[in-house]
């Protein structure tokens, strides 16, 4: 078939794009880097595959296979894993990384040893947000070491908190401004502590569902673990709550302290 006037410019034009496409998805060299002969662990099976080749691709998995049949830059940086064994990257779901002055000189020292041990995410269940959204931008554009933050930021709790990194709750309208401030600066999920009042309770549970923003953690005393399994609540730290609800007396149980 012959192409010819505008159907050849455009033909051409499609062919320069793809080979500028095809160009600019083959990784540099020094983007590499090439773990030969590990021991892959396939945790939804539970089984071991030996002799794997997997390669990296700055911060994704560009491909895992036989190490026989793997194909890449031969002069891309390379580990030989003979003996080593990969598993995909763990979470810790309950960290607190800037907890008042708990935890000096965390980010150079928490920060690296949740990496160094394999831990790549964490739930950060109560922290100083705008200090906790400086790493994350840090680790995000490579220029710090540490594990994926997904973070609620301060806990909410009642009028006199226990802990530092928290919002004083004493009533609903306290509850609607900080779920909708803390949404507004860029918190993942709110976080609830036990001594919120019960009607600033269920204020949280409106205005988070309003905003789109998750709530999880403590089953507040005012509160059954019940009503908040209603509410929507996504976790149940610590299980406050619930062995109180799993048991028949749980009136007299709710009568105490939780």
């Amino acid at each position: 078939m012959k192409i010819g006037g505008r159907s050849a410019v455009h033909a051409g034009i499609l062919f320069l794009m793809l080979s500028e496409s095809i160009h600019a998805q083959k990784p540099a060299v020094d983007d590499l880097l090439v773990l030969n002969h590990v021991t892959v662990v396939d945790v939804r099976t539970g089984t071991l595959q030996s002799e794997q080749t997997v390669i990296l691709e700055r911060n994704h998995i560009a491909s895992v296979g036989p190490s026989k049949s793997a194909r890449y830059p031969r002069n891309a940086p390379s580990l030989n894993c003979h003996g080593l064994f990969l598993i995909p990257g763990l979470w810790d779901m309950h960290v607190h990384l800037v907890f008042g002055d708990w935890f000096p000189g965390a980010q150079n020292i928490s920060l690296p040893l949740f990496v160094v041990n394999g831990v790549t995410g964490v739930r950060d269940m109560g922290s100083e947000l705008d200090m906790v959204e400086s790493w994350r931008n840090e680790i995000e554009a490579g220029r710090l070491s540490g594990p994926r933050i997904y973070t609620s930021g301060p806990m909410l709790d009642g009028p006199k908190p226990r802990f530092p990194s928290s919002v004083a709750i004493a009533t609903p309208e306290d509850a609607h401004r900080a779920v909708a401030d803390l949404k507004r600066r860029g918190a993942d999920f709110i976080k609830l502590q036990s001594l919120i009042p019960r009607a600033a309770v269920f204020a949280i549970t409106e205005e988070a569902k309003k905003q789109g923003i998750a709530f999880e953690g403590h089953v507040p005393d005012a509160v059954r673990a019940s009503e908040m399994s209603t509410a929507g609540m996504k976790s149940f730290e610590h299980l406050i709550g619930i062995f109180e609800g799993s048991s028949p007396a749980e009136d007299d149980f709710l009568k105490g302290n939780k």
